[in-house]
């Protein structure tokens, strides 16, 4: 049954995933996210699925991105947060726990001091569709691939609809090709650190076992936590950092300010190794 509240825009929509697509509606509803109402918010309502989009474990995505990323100019959600002043500041933070057993964190309006360590580094918003900030270097072991440089900076996307790093194929090929590691995991022990680096000289560093995933069944295999991604101009090319690399940084989405910040997160419990079964 339809809520009470409920009104239909009847406003066609369709979206593409790497998964499938979803078409549907933009209609409005009334909306609670916590504590927070939105009396008359748009939404995508879907009324028909290609592929496997969405499953029984989630049934949407939650848009927290630029409006001007919106179909027909709607407000997403957290425009309208900001628009209503529902928030002292209007900023969302984000953190990831290692383990499944373990709660992660949003936080909306504040930022919680005891998910973080060190001091929160910020940048600038360069671009606002995605969450978009320059990447000034990419190093192996603190040596520059030349991928990017202070004259010629990347893009840097700071996502959590993202479930790996992406960068573009060619420069990702170039990446990974510096990597001595085989999927049967041979030369795992040497791999080297890699480090991306924002701001003039913000080092953000992954070790291997948090930029590769290493699996032992019947036999040990190793992949990158990466996998190329080509968007084009003028919002690409572009680099994305999605959950493997934000589950290591606490990260604040600052609206006030249009900018990101960054700082090593507080983690009680170490990360379970994933082990694959035996008989798969």
């Amino acid at each position: 049954a339809l809520s009470n509240t409920y009104n239909k825009l009847g406003l066609g929509v369709e979206v593409t995933f790497g998964t499938g697509v979803v078409s549907g509606e933009i209609n409005s509803d009334s909306f609670n996210l916590g504590s927070l109402l939105l009396p008359d918010q748009h939404f995508g309502e879907i009324l028909e699925q290609q592929g496997d989009v969405f499953n029984k474990d989630f049934s949407g995505i939650l848009g927290l991105a630029y409006p001007t990323m919106s179909a027909y100019d709607s407000t997403p959600v957290f425009d309208s947060i900001i628009s209503h002043k529902l928030l002292d500041k209007n900023i969302m933070t984000f953190y990831y726990s290692y383990n499944e057993a373990e709660d992660g964190q949003i936080t909306f309006g504040y930022i919680d001091n005891s998910k973080y360590t060190g001091d929160i580094k910020y940048y600038d918003v360069i671009d606002k569709y995605y969450w978009t900030i320059e990447m000034s270097d990419i190093r192996l072991n603190g040596t520059s691939l030349g991928i990017c440089t202070k004259e010629h900076k990347c893009k840097a996307v700071i996502d959590t609809g993202t479930s790996l790093i992406t960068g573009p194929t060619d420069e990702l090929k170039k990446l990974l090709s510096k990597i001595p590691v085989d999927n049967d995991c041979k030369g795992y022990d040497e791999a080297p650190n890699l480090e991306f680096v924002f701001g003039d000289e913000d080092v953000y560093e992954m070790k291997p076992e948090e930029y590769m995933i290493k699996t032992s069944g019947k036999k040990e295999q190793c992949r990158a936590l990466m996998m190329p991604l080509d968007v084009d101009e003028p919002h690409g090319p572009l680099w994305i950092f999605g959950d493997a690399f934000m589950q290591k940084y606490y990260t604040v989405f600052d609206r006030d300010n249009d900018r990101i910040g960054l700082a090593l997160a507080k983690h009680q419990k170490k990360r379970i190794a994933y082990a694959e079964n035996d008989d798969e």
